[in-house]
């Protein structure tokens, strides 16, 4: 629909039957340069789209100890990507601790990636 905003002069479903009209080669190159780069953008649009999940999965930790966790400990399962999301004592255990820990779990793409190759532009736009 774009394409057809910027060239009015292109009718939709027309058929002619004279003679083609003359275009100038170097409008074409720059009309499928223009089509090239917007097929780059679709694909970059595509590649962000598959890296933000629908549904935000979590993996969660949960253990108990009879000590807290040191400062040292807790910052090591931060640097693992590891939050905590709950630490309480127990009123029938008041030294025992239990943590739960959540982060992002870490999906592998299962999609092969997508790939333009344009022999006129010899550019490779990939995505995925």
């Amino acid at each position: 629909m774009q394409f057809r905003k910027q060239n009015p002069e292109l009718k939709e479903n027309s058929v002619s039957t004279s003679e083609p009209e003359k275009v100038d080669p170097r409008r074409l190159l720059d009309m499928h340069h223009a089509l090239c780069e917007r097929l780059r953008q679709l694909t970059l649009e595509l590649r962000e789209a598959r890296r933000q999940p629908a549904v935000k999965k979590w993996q969660h930790k949960l253990f108990g100890q009879a000590a807290p966790l040191s400062k040292e400990e807790l910052d090591q399962l931060g640097e693992e990507g590891w939050e905590l999301v709950c630490h309480e004592t127990r009123p029938d255990k008041p030294k025992y601790h239990e943590y739960i820990f959540k982060r992002p779990k870490r999906e592998i793409p299962d999609e092969q990636p997508v790939t333009h190759f344009c022999v006129i532009c010899a550019a490779r736009i990939s995505g995925g």
